[in-house]
């Protein structure tokens, strides 16, 4: 199957020592919770380099490492929703054993924001693109 087709978002999937992905079997091992703060105002967020840092940082604390260096537009880790799991990226996780994960990464309008539902807003969700994360073999 291709690896695109199966790593469906919060889908974990293992990689072998050998390279192969399987998502059978896989039990006790969850998506990392990603939460991402931005500046300014929820219609016009900005994410910097230090919150992509800060993402980072959070889901390592639960054990997960986010992948950098793969995203287009500028960004650490965060890929554009355009970019897809192909090319020299499968290769990178085939050569790398363990368990992998695609994310999305949204953000949420805070209370101050006139998006949130408090203020009348309709209080939902932006999703500004997504990650993989890799999880070593426990």
């Amino acid at each position: 199957m291709d690896l695109n087709d199966l790593m469906q978002i919060d889908h974990v999937v293992h990689v072998s020592t050998d390279g192969t992905v399987t998502d059978k079997g896989i039990t006790g091992v969850y998506a990392p919770e990603i939460h991402i703060d931005y500046s300014g105002a929820f219609v016009e967020a900005q994410i910097s380099d230090a919150q992509e840092r800060d993402m980072t940082a959070h889901a390592k604390g639960s054990g997960w490492d986010i992948l950098s260096g793969w995203a287009m537009g500028g960004g650490l880790a965060i890929m554009h929703t355009s970019q897809y799991i192909g090319g020299t990226l499968v290769d990178h996780i085939r050569e790398t054993p363990g368990y992998w994960v695609a994310c999305m990464v949204e953000i949420h309008p805070g209370e101050s924001d006139p998006e949130h539902e408090s203020n009348g807003g309709p209080g939902e969700s932006d999703a500004v693109g997504w990650i993989v994360a890799h999880r070593e073999t426990v």
